[in-house]
């Protein structure tokens, strides 16, 4: 009788070690998500951000081919501050 009890005992143990694993694994599994979660949203983040860097790249890069196409073919080129003139409605 005392040898049935021990595997009894023992398939017990066994089983709540086993229990206990999968407890752990779960947890485990949840903070991968956690962070799997914060790194996505951190991406779609900077996603935003390069997106926006490069639509301020273009528009600068455009202004500067303006500028060199007037100076290049109209000959065109900006005043001076001294020689300006603001010329205001009555």
């Amino acid at each position: 009788d005392c040898g049935r009890y021990k595997w009894l005992i023992c398939f017990g143990m066994l089983l709540m070690l086993h229990a206990l694993g999968i407890v752990y694994v779960s947890l485990i599994n949840r903070q991968a998500t956690d962070v799997l979660d914060r790194l996505l949203l951190e991406k779609d983040q900077m996603q935003v951000q390069w997106h926006h860097l490069l639509l301020e790249e273009q528009t600068q890069s455009e202004h500067h081919r303006i500028e060199s196409l007037a100076r290049q073919h109209l000959q065109m080129f900006r005043l001076p501050p001294q020689h300006e003139r603001v010329v205001l409605e009555p």
